[in-house]
């Protein structure tokens, strides 16, 4: 065997050592790109379920949101502040969950029910009372998805729509 024939075995050996690495980096970053879009999923899922959790924490807070959504007037102006912070944190969420859509960071099936949600929830003369006037906080692409979900209404059948604060009520429990 000469020094050339030695060469070209190295550089064989070489290739094959570059190639057996890339195809671990490459599954190593699949890996991890999977494990973070797993984390950033339950992240949003986990302030969904917090917020709930707010919104059926006391007969108060349930109050103010049913009241806020339904638009009543008999609300108190301390009912009228807590609905326009939650009416916030809960634009918020949606608005983080139609980011990750965008970004391929959800499975479909959260996306589709995050849709249903949030058409349910803008069809509430409260919510887009409270939207007119602070809908410009959010980014052009969410807030373009809000008034088609407005316009389009909600995907409920019209018998099971919340019509009174009682009846929104039901909807900071589940």
């Amino acid at each position: 065997m000469n020094w050339e024939m030695i060469g070209a075995v190295g550089e064989i050996l070489g290739a094959a050592a570059v190639i057996a690495t890339l195809a671990y980096l490459s599954r190593q970053i699949r890996s991890s790109t999977q494990a973070t879009r797993q984390a950033a999923m339950q992240e949003v899922l986990d302030q969904s379920g917090y917020f709930l959790d707010v919104l059926g924490s006391t007969p108060e807070t349930a109050t103010a949101w049913a009241k806020g959504l339904a638009g009543d007037d008999s609300a108190s102006p301390a009912e009228k502040v807590q609905f326009r912070v939650y009416a916030y944190r809960w634009t918020i969420i949606m608005e983080r969950f139609y980011h990750m859509a965008e970004a391929g960071e959800l499975d479909p099936w959260i996306i589709e029910n995050n849709r249903r949600i949030r058409r349910d929830m803008v069809a509430f003369p409260g919510y887009q009372a409270w939207y007119e006037h602070q809908g410009h906080w959010h980014s052009d692409g969410f807030r373009a998805v809000l008034e088609q979900d407005m316009a389009i209404g909600s995907d409920a059948p019209v018998a099971s729509r919340p019509t009174t604060p009682e009846d929104s009520s039901v909807l900071s429990s589940t």
